[in-house]
């Protein structure tokens, strides 16, 4: 009995040895998970930050009261994070857009709150004066051997009729119909010099027409109606970032064959159309062809491609027989006809509305990245 004096105290101390080291890993578990909790709670904090600084300058760059030279200047003064934090939300962010393209900018926004960084970033998109390949304000309507190859945009109210109540011929994924509201407006004037030479005046053969850069013809208006049978018109726009411009009011032709070359970009003014012949754009120029209010349009061809736009939102438009259009339509009423086809192709769509007169249609955001 003697040799077991002391042993219940050293029990207690063992067991208060035990409760001790346990206490110690909860306390440290607990310190541990309420720091992960912390740090997980700011790391959300910092994001949310982080995403509302993306937001903000992406809702900017979209607003169409902006003018494109803002947006430039916005973009070219803003390639790199600065040191400069905007407060938000009891923490602050710095908005930065790296690809230094207004076309299609990148905002890269970083958040902090207590000393944790999260970083955001939203693509945008700027919207074009055609992101479909037909986009009409009434009616767009098919017969059956004609094509759309891409999607069509329906301004408010509009319909797309196909003869015989058949489905229309719209070659590309869903939807291939877009209901669309973008600021399309009557087309501007392009406000050129009226022209002193009557048209073909100064060519040795009238029927033959030859268009080159610098000459009288270019950046001009012309008044009278022009009307021209069994000849050609060759129009040369230039090297590439030449700009010309050509406003004819009435232009008819029967068996004429129309060639437009050059690397530069030409807008063609037209109040009404009435085409029977031939007609070709290279791939390498820019062209668009401009119908203005009220105008008509009346294609009719043979074995043509014509790479690129046309814009008439208070136009009606005939296409018909073996036409290819290359580009993008805008139309009030358009009739495709007897193998009429139009084809999308973004490199002719991609005209900017600016480049019309037009206040900016504004960006769409593709994709978040976080």
């Amino acid at each position: 009995m003697r040799n077991n004096k002391g042993s219940a105290m050293l029990y207690v101390l063992l067991v208060s040895l035990v409760i001790f080291i346990l206490g110690g890993a909860i306390l440290a578990t607990s310190l541990g998970e309420t720091r992960f909790a912390v740090r997980t709670e700011n790391k959300a904090k910092a994001y949310y930050i982080a995403r509302g600084g993306a937001a903000a300058a992406a809702e900017w760059v979209a607003d169409t009261a902006h003018t494109r030279d803002e947006i430039k200047t916005l973009i070219t003064n803003n390639k790199t994070n600065s040191d400069t934090w905007t407060s938000f939300a009891d923490g602050h962010f710095k908005v930065s857009f790296p690809d230094d393209n207004y076309l299609t900018p990148q905002v890269k926004s970083i958040g902090e709150y207590a000393d944790v960084q999260q970083t955001v970033r939203v693509n945008l998109q700027k919207i074009y004066l055609f992101d479909a390949a037909v986009t009409v304000k009434e009616m767009l309507f098919f017969e059956n051997n004609s094509n759309v190859y891409g999607q069509v945009a329906r301004l408010p109210g509009a319909e797309v009729i196909a003869k015989n109540g058949t489905d229309p011929n719209l070659h590309i994924s869903e939807p291939p119909i877009l209901d669309v509201d973008y600021p399309y407006d009557s087309p501007p004037d392009p406000n050129l010099s009226v022209s002193t030479i009557a048209w073909g005046a100064e060519q040795a053969d009238p029927g033959n027409l030859s268009i080159i850069p610098g000459d009288k013809y270019l950046n001009k208006e012309f008044l009278s109606p022009v009307s021209m049978s069994n000849g050609s018109i060759n129009i040369d726009i230039g090297d590439s970032g030449d700009i010309a411009y050509l406003q004819l009011h009435e232009f008819s032709a029967n068996n004429i064959v129309i060639n437009v070359e050059g690397t530069g970009e030409l807008f063609l003014y037209v109040d009404n159309i009435d085409f029977k012949g031939n007609l070709y754009s290279e791939d390498s120029v820019q062209t668009m062809l401009v119908i203005n209010d009220e105008g008509n349009l009346n294609f009719q061809t043979g074995s043509s491609t014509f790479q690129a736009s046309i814009y008439g939102l208070n136009a009606d438009m005939t296409i018909k027989a073996n036409f290819a259009s290359v580009g993008a339509i805008v139309a009030r009423n358009l009739n495709i006809e007897s193998g009429g086809n139009i084809t999308y192709d973004s490199k002719y769509g991609k005209i900017e509305p600016e480049d019309m007169g037009y206040p900016s249609f504004g960006y769409h955001k593709v994709s978040w990245n976080d």
